[in-house]
């Protein structure tokens, strides 16, 4: 689905549902401005679609003529600041370096509009997750967590939201590595986990969570590895039990891995990637049969056949 047509939907669902279904001449809840009637609804909706059309054929500059005295007036409508900011983004690139670090300028110079829409609609999720991404594309991760949890506020039940969080808390727990604060560390990745395992409770079909799972579980089974790894054949048996701790550590987080992969295979069984993570446990888990097994899932999947139905039973 196009931009132009993912919005106009989003914006049928507002008129409809949010300000036609209000009694005539009665404003929504967040509204700013007062409109007279029903008819200055749809006319405002009418100008938000031309916005958003000229913005489809890349009239970047005639979208902002049609959309930015709306926001200029506090309009109560979240698609109009959000088309807005994209016109004003594509506007500042056109005919320049599209680069990545040109685009985050343009994004940096255009966020105040974002900020006025949550200024006027302070509880609406899109410009809240416009705010969320912003901050975390730019590893400012105590103003992301602020910007989730107010989320979540509004929605708790909302898995995604859950993976956010998890995943901002991984941010930190790897810069805490990188600066040698191994507790900080373990802190931020307990964290990381629990907000994973409560995105899965709130929905068993959130593969991400699940996937994410896996793999920090394959990083504890590699870290056990490594230390394993570390201690010379000739100390072998003056450490027996140190070595049959990382080998029993080792194998225990590759069965817990091996069960979230299962369960993502289960609902995505053409997933390349957790296919080749299947295939990966397996060889390390010494099941050369299921390893080859997944080892050719891997490779239809990636001519372009389909798996018919998930392996892992």
């Amino acid at each position: 689905m196009t931009l132009f047509r993912s919005l106009l939907a989003v914006l049928v669902v507002w008129l409809v549902t949010t300000q036609l279904g209000c009694s005539s001449g009665s404003p929504s809840p967040t509204a700013s401005k007062p409109l007279s009637s029903d008819s200055d609804r749809l006319a405002e909706a009418q100008q938000i679609a031309a916005g958003l059309r000229e913005i489809e054929q890349k009239n970047y500059n005639a979208a902002i003529k049609l959309l930015e005295p709306l926001v200029d007036e506090g309009t109560d409508v979240a698609i109009a600041y959000r088309a807005l900011r994209i016109a004003k983004i594509e506007q500042l690139l056109a005919g320049r370096d599209d680069s990545e670090s040109a685009r985050m300028v343009a994004e940096d110079a255009t966020m105040s509009i974002i900020a006025k829409g949550r200024k006027v609609l302070p509880k609406d999720m899109s410009l809240l997750l416009d705010d969320i991404q912003f901050h975390a594309e730019r590893d400012l991760w105590d103003v992301t967590e602020a910007r989730i949890f107010e989320a979540i506020a509004l929605d708790p039940s909302e898995s995604k939201l859950y993976v956010m969080l998890a995943t901002n808390h991984e941010d930190i727990a790897n810069f805490q590595l990188e600066s040698g604060n191994r507790q900080a560390f373990e802190a931020e990745m307990a964290d990381a986990i629990k907000a994973y395992e409560t995105a899965v409770d709130l929905d068993p079909d959130e593969t991400i969570a699940r996937y994410n799972l896996g793999v920090l579980a394959m990083s504890r089974a590699n870290a056990a590895a490594v230390k394993r790894n570390a201690i010379p054949p000739s100390e072998f048996r003056a450490k027996a039990d140190e070595l049959k701790r990382y080998e029993t550590i080792e194998r225990d987080e590759l069965k817990t891995a091996l069960s979230y992969f299962i369960e993502v295979e289960k609902r995505t069984p053409n997933d390349s990637t957790v296919i080749m993570a299947l295939t990966s446990v397996h060889v390390r888990l010494d099941s050369p049969e299921l390893a080859e097994e997944f080892e050719d899932r891997f490779g239809k999947v990636l001519s372009g056949e389909q798996v018919e139905s998930y392996y892992a039973k």
